[in-house]
């Protein structure tokens, strides 16, 4: 178990934010540096257009899926072929067990900000703890915590 630094509550070991309160866990890495480098490898450079990075917390870790900045988006899970699908389909999460309805969840980018609606799911959808009401969005901000039914999601924007 890791204890956050911020509220000291115990998170699970692996977890890179605060369950309780959203903060990053920080870590510390020591290098032992054996040769010098000589040339030091370029870091990619950040996308050329905002996006949108769902952090979705699995029984594997942390997994990111991205969304384009401009466009809406619905999340939910496929079941079957010929059904209707969502944008982000999060059925290799075990969305279907984890109570995420086939269309959970609409994420509009906008220019403005970015804002979920719940699309009436049978399980609802959560934003920092509290349920949303059906057909109204909300605004996101950066590391806020999506519930949709048990799965939980943390937002980041760029």
């Amino acid at each position: 178990m890791k204890n956050c630094q911020s509220c000291g509550e115990e998170n699970r070991e692996g977890s890179i934010i605060c369950r309780y309160c959203g903060k990053e866990l920080r870590q510390t890495l020591v290098v032992h540096v054996l040769h010098e480098v000589k040339n030091k490898p370029l870091l990619p450079l950040p996308p050329t257009e905002p996006e949108l990075t769902l952090m979705i917390l699995t029984g594997q870790g942390v997994k990111p899926l991205t969304l384009p900045y401009g466009k809406r988006g619905t999340i939910g899970r496929a079941e079957r072929e010929g059904a209707i699908k969502p944008h982000v389909d999060l059925s290799l999460f075990d969305a279907a067990e984890l109570g995420v309805s086939r269309i959970h969840a609409a994420i509009d980018y906008a220019p403005e900000a970015p804002t979920i609606t719940d699309l009436g799911s049978t399980n609802g959808t959560y934003l920092n703890g509290q349920r949303l009401m059906p057909d109204q969005p909300y605004l996101l901000r950066y590391a806020d915590e999506v519930r949709l039914g048990k799965l939980i999601l943390y937002i980041y924007t760029q």
